[in-house]
C-alpha cells in the first residue's frame, strides 16, 4: 500500500476492508453487517477475496473478520477468480513440466 510519500506501508486486513469501503462508499459496519443486499455485498465478496490473495489468510480466519461463515469466504474467493489454494495452480504446473520431462528421458533411453 503507498502511503503518498514515496513509501509503502504493508497492508492488513482492516486496511484492506477499508479500501473496500471507500472504493463503494460504504461503512465498515455495512460492511460487516448482516445485508445481503448487492450494494454491500459485492465489496464485501471482494474485500474478502482481495484479504485471501493478498494476505493468504485462511477461509476460517477470514470469515471471522467479516463475521461470516467459512463458506460464505469461499465462495467470495471462486466468484472472484481467487483458486482455492493460492499455490494450487503453480504446483500443478511445476507436475506437469516434472512429468513431460521425465517422459522426454523415457523416451530418449528406448
Amino acid at each position: 500500500m503507498f502511503d503518498g510519500l514515496g513509501t509503502t506501508k504493508p497492508q492488513t486486513a482492516k486496511s484492506i476492508q477499508l479500501e473496500f469501503c471507500e472504493k463503494y462508499g460504504i461503512t465498515l459496519e455495512e460492511m460487516l453487517g448482516k445485508c445481503r443486499q448487492k450494494r454491500l455485498a459485492v465489496p464485501r465478496q471482494e474485500a474478502m477475496a482481495a484479504v485471501r490473495k493478498r494476505l493468504g489468510w485462511s477461509y476460517p480466519r477470514i470469515g471471522l473478520l467479516f463475521r461470516k461463515d467459512h463458506t460464505t469466504v469461499l465462495w467470495a474467493c471462486r466468484k472472484h477468480g481467487i483458486a482455492a489454494d493460492p499455490q494450487a495452480s503453480l504446483i500443478a504446473a511445476q507436475a506437469a513440466q516434472k512429468r513431460n520431462l521425465l517422459i522426454k528421458l523415457v523416451e530418449a533411453s528406448l
